[in-house]
């Protein structure tokens, strides 16, 4: 018998447990202090959260509540900074590599619970996403939580029955929080219905007064959104629907190779290439007809399944994000460790742990030296986290100096993205207000929902346009227009960033009806949704 197999005594157990904990910890500490000294500044979509939590509400145009809640607190106890942004983003990655340590020492022992633990957390998804603040860095944790709390009270709570309201209410508690966080928190409960039905077991718990409880926790902490949704036509669960477009001149097996291409960086390249093998295995087995599959990877799989199979299905139906899979990954995290440790393979443990490891370092290399990024010619791959204060800057001076000897009355934005910037780094300079331009006629994200510029507006107003094709469009909806410049911002070797300026007067927006649509139905509008 491989030594790896060999039952764990109380010293090996203790070692384990010491190693998944401190490795952790570690983790953790490196990232907080590479948040200190990035040179990233915030993405479109950071600078977007944070000017949410500058009006705090229980919903917004494409997200639920939960992250501008998050930043609202950091920011008010370390500062409106990208540091202030994004500093709970390595803690709460910690929290789901405990979860996922907790769970799978109580299925297995501290060693599984080790491997597992630390598998998640050098995904290079936990990376990526640990020097960022995103929805799945909140609903990943509530996600782990949750299976955790779910295998206790399906899979029969403490020997002696002890436990089971304190484990409803944890599943409760994480169900709804995973809502308010993203919405793809509908996976768990997918994967809780199809646990349901391969268990009996589990079947007769959560369908008791248990299970009954964590449901009406969940449906209580969501109700104010769903609320806000209703007062505000659906806007977030619409926006979330429209996400998956399927049809499409690239789709297909293609498109599905490529995303399960992107799940290897996703994942890790040895965890995702374990997963496969792993479950390729299973298969085989399964048309054999010797496949016996246990409780606990019953449970794993099923909290596996969903998400990955059915992005994978979006995948050949429509352009689909590499990330809308993550939440697979805690469960698959446990899976590819008890798998390992069965096979008696010591050094694919090893290599799941060191590549990710590795790919970590790079990635903190290339977010605290961009100098270096320009010399290795990297730098296309961060250029949306930078100079978007020098790029304030210059918008700031364009407006500053007025037209014809008036000064504006507003910027107007024809990009979301470039909007929500400026009103996070152009907070140093007296802006006039930030508007945005509408380019149909019901507004597509939360920007033109809140600052659209208001009919009747005489001007002159500043008009930054990022999209070529918008000027044709827009000079109708103006009674004058005309072109005061450009601005350049530099973002390293070959690259830079642009915009167009003009000046605006007299804003009387064309009625966005089928004949207006058909005028410009040959202009592809660059899509600017959130």
């Amino acid at each position: 018998m491989s030594q790896f197999l060999t039952p764990l005594d109380a010293k090996a157990a203790l070692r384990w447990t010491s190693l998944g904990l401190i490795g952790i910890g570690a983790l953790t500490a490196t990232r907080v202090i590479a948040l200190w000294f990035s040179d990233a500044q915030l993405y479109p979509d950071e600078a977007q959260y944070w000017g949410w939590a500058q009006s705090l509400s229980f919903g917004y145009f494409s997200k639920p509540p939960l992250i501008a809640w998050l930043i609202a607190l950091t920011t008010a106890l370390a500062g409106d900074t990208e540091v202030g942004i994004r500093i709970a983003a390595p803690f709460l990655h910690a929290a789901a590599a405990l979860a996922i340590f907790m769970l799978a020492r109580r299925m297995a022992d501290s060693r599984t619970g080790a491997l597992a633990g630390l598998t998640y957390a050098v995904s290079p998804a936990a990376w990526v996403s640990s020097g960022v603040i995103s929805t799945d860095a909140l609903l990943l944790p509530c996600w782990a939580v949750a299976m955790l709390a779910a295998w206790r009270l399906g899979a029969g709570g403490t020997p002696t029955g002890r436990g089971d309201w304190a484990a409803s209410i944890l599943l409760g508690l994480a169900l709804g929080l995973g809502f308010l966080a993203k919405y793809a928190m509908v996976y768990g409960l997918i994967a809780l219905a199809l646990w349901c039905w391969a268990d009996r077991g589990a079947r007769a718990r959560l369908a008791s007064r248990q299970g009954g409880a964590a449901l009406a926790i969940c449906g209580l902490l969501l109700a104010p959104n769903l609320i806000w949704n209703a007062g505000h036509r659906f806007a977030t669960v619409a926006h979330t629907a429209g996400e998956a477009k399927w049809g499409g001149s690239e789709w297909g097996l293609a498109t599905v190779a490529d995303f399960l291409l992107a799940q290897f960086g996703v994942f890790g390249p040895v965890a995702f290439a374990a997963l496969l093998a792993g479950l390729s295995l299973l298969v085989i087995r399964w048309r054999a007809g010797t496949l016996k599959l246990d409780r606990r990877q019953t449970f794993l799989l099923c909290f596996t399944a969903p998400p990955l199979g059915l992005v994978t299905l979006n995948a050949a139906l429509g352009p689909t994000n590499a990330n809308w899979a993550a939440s697979s990954y805690p469960a698959a995290s446990i899976l590819v460790a008890l798998w390992l440790i069965d096979w008696g393979r010591r050094r694919w443990p090893a290599l799941v742990l060191a590549s990710g490891a590795g790919l970590g370092a790079l990635m903190l290399i290339t977010t605290t030296n961009f100098t270096l990024v320009d010399a290795w010619g990297w730098n296309n791959a961060v250029k949306r986290v930078r100079a978007w204060d020098v790029t304030s800057a210059q918008i700031a001076a364009a407006a500053a100096r007025g037209t014809d000897g008036a000064p504006f009355q507003a910027i107007v934005f024809d990009m979301r993205f470039t909007y929500h910037e400026v009103a996070f780094y152009g907070r140093a300079f007296p802006l006039p207000a930030l508007r945005m331009w509408r380019r149909y006629h019901a507004p597509r994200n939360h920007a033109e929902q809140t600052a659209s510029l208001a009919p009747g507006t005489t001007g002159p107003v500043l008009l930054v346009i990022g999209n070529p094709r918008t000027p044709p469009i827009m000079q109708g909806d103006f009674s004058r227009i005309v072109p005061i410049g450009r601005i350049v911002t530099d973002l390293g070797p070959g690259r830079s960033r642009s915009f167009d300026l003009y000046a605006g007067w007299g804003y009387a927006p064309q009625r966005r009806d089928s004949a207006f649509e058909a005028r410009w139905e040959r202009v592809n509008s660059e899509r600017d949704s959130d």
